[in-house]
């Protein structure tokens, strides 16, 4: 006959029994890490986000882009507005008026291109674009007071010089805001913020 032990069990040993089987925390965790690897990515990763939005989550970039945007609407509203005001002024002959005054914003680029990008890389970028974008805007509130074809011609001279100042800065200031795998992304943006506003800035126009 086998005696019962007369020491009392100690009440911690049910927990303890429970706890031998519970399984290991480094085992429930891969298990868990291998189950969200296998649904869509790694715990550590974040979801993926377009990189549009990415870009336009930057202050500056969106900022920028924004201002580009505005310019280039106020560009093609004083292109169409510089087009009718010349046909207007050369009564005579508004075609050849138009010719003129239009051929004028492309001089600037062929002879005088690359020292808008040397302005660029010397002074302050960022200056250098407000200050174009200022001017530009003095031109065209300027545009409704002029009489006469050779004063509406140095004024589409001027904004040609602006636009120079202004174009070499913005493209050099871009990739200082976005990394280097987003700069497709970021030319295309600009792209549409430079061109995708003729539309809009024809219905303005009107």
């Amino acid at each position: 006959m086998i005696a019962a032990s007369d020491e009392p069990s100690s009440p911690d040993s049910g927990v303890a029994d429970s706890a031998h089987q519970l399984p290991d925390p480094e085992v429930v965790r891969d298990a868990y890490d291998e189950l969200v690897v296998h649904v869509g990515g790694s715990m550590s990763e974040p979801p993926q986000v377009g990189r549009t939005e990415r870009l336009f989550a930057s202050r500056a970039f969106r900022r920028l882009w924004i201002a580009q945007f505005i310019a280039s609407l106020g560009d093609w509203v004083g292109f169409a507005a510089i087009a009718v005001l010349a046909a207007r002024i050369g009564t005579q002959s508004p075609g050849a008026a138009v010719a003129v005054v239009l051929s004028v914003r492309l001089l600037p680029g062929f002879f005088l291109g690359p020292l808008g990008g040397v302005v660029a890389d010397r002074l302050d970028r960022r200056k250098v674009m407000v200050f174009a974008n200022v001017g530009r805007g003095m031109v065209f509130a300027f545009l409704p007071f002029v009489d006469n074809l050779l004063t509406l011609v140095l004024a589409s001279f001027a904004l040609e010089l602006l636009t120079l100042l202004w174009s070499p800065a913005k493209e050099a200031t871009v990739p200082n805001l976005v990394p280097t795998e987003y700069l497709p992304r970021a030319n295309s943006l600009g792209l549409i913020a430079a061109y995708g506003t003729f539309p809009l800035g024809s219905l303005v126009f009107a």
